[in-house]
């Protein structure tokens, strides 16, 4: 009876959460793992700024790994600006994401402006 009643306990401890338990998306990264499991694409002197899902639809740029505070993040193509956002208002420590799903196949740059007027540059290709 108690195996009973401790086995029925179980189960709908474990239904209940299933449940109500929500279902996150997780981005996937692709790249080489570093020590701490993070996927590091790129390797710019201040750090892992960077960052891409594998079918190249999310930019995402980590601000604290900028030694300086940014103040404008660009994408550009053939030197047309086609996304210019002022960011300076934005936390030292911010995720910023770049929907690239917005932008047809070709060859892009993001450039990030800092606050000095110095520039951090990443090419990527749209296939």
């Amino acid at each position: 009876m108690l195996t009973l009643c401790c086995l029925t306990i179980i189960l709908i401890t474990t239904f209940t959460s299933l449940l109500f338990s929500e279902t996150v998306p997780q981005l996937q990264l692709e790249g080489v793992l570093d020590g701490e499991g993070i996927v590091n694409l790129d390797r710019p002197a201040n750090g892992r700024i960077f960052y891409e899902d594998p079918e190249n639809k999310i930019l995402l740029i980590d601000f604290k790994e900028v030694s300086t505070k940014l103040a404008v993040v660009k994408v550009t193509q053939a030197q047309n600006i086609l996304m210019e956002d002022k960011v300076g208002d934005l936390a030292i420590d911010s995720i910023y994401e770049v929907d690239l799903s917005n932008y047809g196949k070709g060859q892009y740059t993001i450039t990030l402006v800092t606050a000095e007027k110095e520039e951090i540059t990443k090419e990527i290709a749209i296939e």
